[in-house]
C-alpha cells in the first residue's frame, strides 16, 4: 500500500512552476485539485491550513499537454 503525503503551498508552487494566484484561480475553476484541511475542523482556533495529496498534484503535472513542435528558438528571450 501506498503512503498518502500531503504537501503545503510552497511546494506545490515548486512542483507546478505556477503562482499561488493561479493556482486557486484553477482550484475556482476546476482545473486544478482542491486543497485539504489541515486544522482541526473542531478547534476554536482560526487557523485555514491546507495542503495538497502529493500524489493528485503529480497528476495534474503529468496531465498538462506535452509541447511537440519546438525548436531552441521557442526557448530564447
Amino acid at each position: 500500500m501506498s503512503t498518502l503525503r500531503i504537501i503545503q503551498l510552497t511546494e506545490v508552487i515548486k512542483k507546478t512552476s505556477i503562482s499561488k494566484s493561479t493556482i486557486y484561480r484553477k482550484i475556482e475553476k476546476g482545473l486544478f485539485p482542491p486543497p485539504v484541511r489541515l486544522d482541526d475542523c473542531g478547534s476554536d482556533s482560526n487557523t485555514r491550513r491546507v495542503g495538497w495529496f502529493e500524489s493528485e498534484v503529480d497528476d495534474w503535472i503529468l496531465s498538462r499537454p506535452r509541447v511537440l513542435n519546438f525548436s531552441s528558438e521557442d526557448f530564447q528571450s
